[in-house]
């Protein structure tokens, strides 16, 4: 808090209680990190003539997970003291403690990610072609963002995510 946000007590003979404030907040820093490698292929598989292709892809990786959650509570307390307006000594006074505690949790795992999609393009005429296919994406072994923020223990995911779906759209070149 800066001290425009505190109430200040206005001088009074004597001098109030002295008026206490106490702020607190907690910050989680998480980094989930991913070294590892990779092997992919793409390519156009069939082509019918001038207007249609298909075209695959496949992605594999393994990687070593190393997920980092730091809890960071920070507590600060703020007294104000008035001044006492019959007395030549100004006792105003504001004193501030802050005390951070820091709570460090580390998992080290070992991850995949897989991708493959097929599609197909039909090109309409030299500049505009229509889009469409169906992609799959598998993950185990990471941590998923709303879980790692949520939970307080430090959790990869033990089950395989899958996602998966159709993709189309429309594409133009001049």
């Amino acid at each position: 808090n800066s001290i425009a946000q505190l109430v200040i007590p206005d001088p009074v003979n004597p001098v109030g209680d002295p008026i206490a404030f106490t702020d607190g907040g907690i910050s989680r820093l998480l980094k989930n990190r991913l070294f590892g490698f990779q092997l992919g292929t793409s390519r156009d598989a069939w082509q019918f003539g001038n207007r249609l292709t298909v075209h695959t892809f496949a992605n594999a990786g393994v990687y070593s997970n190393q997920f980092r959650r730091e809890d960071v509570n920070v507590t600060t307390n703020t007294v104000v003291t008035g001044d006492d307006l019959f007395t030549p000594e100004n006792e105003f006074s504001i004193s501030r403690t802050t005390t951070e505690i820091s709570t460090r949790r580390d998992a080290n795992e070992i991850a995949f990610v897989g991708e493959a999609s097929v599609a197909g393009t039909l090109r309409l005429n030299h500049c505009t072609a229509l889009r469409a296919g169906y992609q799959i994406l598998v993950l185990d072994g990471v941590a998923q963002g709303i879980d790692a923020v949520l939970s307080p223990e430090v959790t990869l995911n033990s089950s395989t995510l899958v996602f998966h779906g159709l993709q189309f759209g429309l594409e133009y070149r001049r």
